[in-house]
């Protein structure tokens, strides 16, 4: 009996420790991906969005306007995607390429850009993303009274048909240790620090632009 359960308690306790290594990132694999026969060599990147809920102040007023998430979120998927071969068309060239500027851009339905993007052989595909929620986390690496927590999801957009091919959902708030110790082990420096909202942010983002697909 001992050599049936060890192989069956070696798979779940595998499962338990790769399931803790791994980002809350929830994907959503449409069905036209499965008709996807000639791979995703360029991606275009939508201007991100992002809600009220997301936006970082000044430190002060007459501070320099900081790093928004929106631009955060946007960088790790430019360069996780360029780390991949993949060449990528960001926001300020696609716009220009369009002939618009990047705040309509923005705003704009992802399936009409797919077909603006078609007519000027932009890219094979159009990666659109939209920070939800980024709360800086109250207190140092040591010690905090809040944990930093973000959210963002993403779609990724066949231009040949304009079809949602993915979707991707990131949300997360960081656990303490003593919370869930398998579970803290998945974060930037393992557990032993709290991170700020910005690492958990390229963290997510540098997932789902590993994870974003690209055809067969």
């Amino acid at each position: 009996m001992r050599n049936t359960l060890a192989p069956l308690v070696a798979l779940v306790l595998t499962s338990i420790v790769l399931d803790s290594c791994s980002p809350p990132l929830q994907e959503t694999r449409l069905p036209a991906l499965d008709t996807v026969t000639t791979p995703f060599a360029k991606v275009a990147i939508l201007p991100v969005r992002q809600e009220a809920d997301a936006h970082v102040a000044a430190s002060r007023p007459d501070a320099a306007p900081p790093q928004q998430p929106s631009e955060m979120l946007e960088n790790a998927l430019r360069v996780g995607l360029g780390q991949r071969g993949v060449v990528v068309v960001a926001p300020d060239d696609l716009a220009r390429a369009l002939g618009t500027n990047p705040d309509d851009l923005a705003h704009a339905d992802p399936s009409a850009t797919c077909e603006q993007v078609a007519v000027h052989h932009a890219a094979d595909a159009v990666l659109d993303a939209e920070v939800l929620r980024f709360r800086e986390r109250r207190g140092s690496d040591l010690g905090a009274e809040a944990p930093a927590s973000v959210m963002f999801r993403a779609a990724l957009w066949r231009v040949s048909d304009h079809a949602l091919v993915w979707r991707a959902e990131f949300d997360e708030t960081q656990e303490p240790i003593s919370a869930n110790v398998l579970n803290a082990g998945r974060y930037p420096g393992g557990g032993t620090r709290w991170l700020t909202a910005e690492e958990l942010l390229r963290w997510g983002g540098a997932e789902t632009a590993a994870r974003t697909p690209l055809g067969r």
